[in-house]
């Protein structure tokens, strides 16, 4: 069986005075190309200038709820790669996927 995997996409730029406060594109998270999170870019409000992990976990009253991963990233390539190495183990947490919305 092959080994599950991550695959990202990253998510349109700001532009105009939106672009000025988030000058870096989010990353949607997907696995078996549906919606499982994504990986938040800093901006003008994030304190500590780094990239954070966001995903979707089901609940136990059968919906689902976002939940953010502690550790924050200097980088996106850095999240990605946190990702990959425990993409097993997060599976196994109840991780939820939905159909991406069509932009």
């Amino acid at each position: 069986m092959k080994k599950p995997k991550f695959t990202f996409k990253k998510q349109k730029a700001q532009t105009g005075l939106m672009g000025v406060g988030h000058p870096y594109p989010d990353t949607d998270i997907k696995l078996n190309k549906m919606s499982v999170g994504y990986i938040g870019a800093p901006s003008w409000s994030t304190k500590d200038h780094k990239w954070g992990v966001h995903l979707m976990f089901e609940s136990e009253d059968g919906q689902w709820m976002w939940k953010a991963v502690k550790q924050r990233f200097d980088s996106e390539p850095d999240a990605r790669v946190w990702l990959q190495e425990r993409v097993e183990a997060l599976i196994k947490q109840g991780l939820h996927s939905e159909e991406p919305d069509e932009d």
